[in-house]
């Protein structure tokens, strides 16, 4: 749909990150999602993995990797505009 609605915007799509706490059955889903992200969309990269932290349920970005995504995504769509 964003397509449709803006045929001349690039649409980019965030790799997942995921914790290590999930379970295995999760994380083989999700390595699957960002295979298939990569392969077939404009993607942004993911954090590298020594980067990317949780809360302590395992799920939700702690603040520091909010902050981390946030600086990436920014650097990623700015040397697009170069």
């Amino acid at each position: 749909m964003a397509h449709v609605a803006f045929p001349h915007a690039r649409i980019l799509i965030p790799e997942v990150n995921f914790s290590r706490s999930l379970p295995h059955a999760e994380q083989d889903n999700l390595r699957r999602l960002n295979g298939y992200i990569v392969a077939h969309c404009h993607s942004i990269s993911a954090l590298p993995r020594n980067s990317f932290s949780t809360e302590r349920d395992g799920i939700h970005w702690s603040h520091f990797t909010a902050s981390l995504f946030l600086e990436h995504w920014i650097r990623v769509l700015n040397s697009l505009r170069d």
